[in-house]
């Protein structure tokens, strides 16, 4: 399997952006309509979004980002959004995906695969070493996309799928 995830093409209309403060509200917004159909998912209100996001004391800016849409479909431009923090629970430079989602009109667009592609890049530049993330183990899309991307099952138990990241100038064509 390749270290690399495949080089994604941006749909048209979508411009990929770091988080801006401008858009919070639409991204809590944008995140509560993302996970909207999975009963277990937190969907913060305007109170405890920053707790829960851009302002959560381990939020890596960095490697968070948003998709806008140019002409928007709705009221809301965020059409997907990718939330990372650090994970000081280890030994090994980790970084989590914390919240990472799709608003329906995108979805099944390739928007995650570019999300999470660009995370990789710049994680695996800045020292990362792991990027992990946890998913229910009945979101079957999730985890055939997460697979594709070179994450693997950690074996806990539940769906938590880490990836080691190795520099780029030691990986193969």
């Amino acid at each position: 399997m390749p270290d690399s995830p495949p080089a994604p093409v941006l749909p048209p209309g979508l411009v990929l952006t770091p988080v801006d403060e401008r858009y919070d509200e639409l991204a809590r917004l944008a995140h509560n309509e993302a996970y909207a159909d999975s009963p277990a998912a937190v969907r913060p209100d305007q109170r405890t979004w920053p707790q829960h996001a851009t302002g959560h004391p381990r939020f890596l800016p960095d490697l968070s980002c948003l998709l806008l849409a140019e002409a928007d479909r709705g009221d809301n431009p965020v059409a997907a959004f990718l939330f990372a923090l650090a994970d000081g629970s280890t030994d090994t430079p980790t970084a989590v995906l914390h919240c990472l989602g799709t608003r329906a009109p995108w979805r099944r667009s390739g928007l995650a695969t570019v999300m999470i592609s660009r995370v990789v890049h710049l994680a695996r530049s800045s020292g990362i070493e792991q990027l992990r993330l946890q998913v229910t183990d009945s979101n079957h899309p999730a985890l055939a996309l997460y697979r594709k991307l070179g994450f693997v099952e950690s074996g806990r138990g539940f769906a938590v799928l880490m990836r080691q990241l190795t520099p780029e100038a030691a990986e193969q064509p």
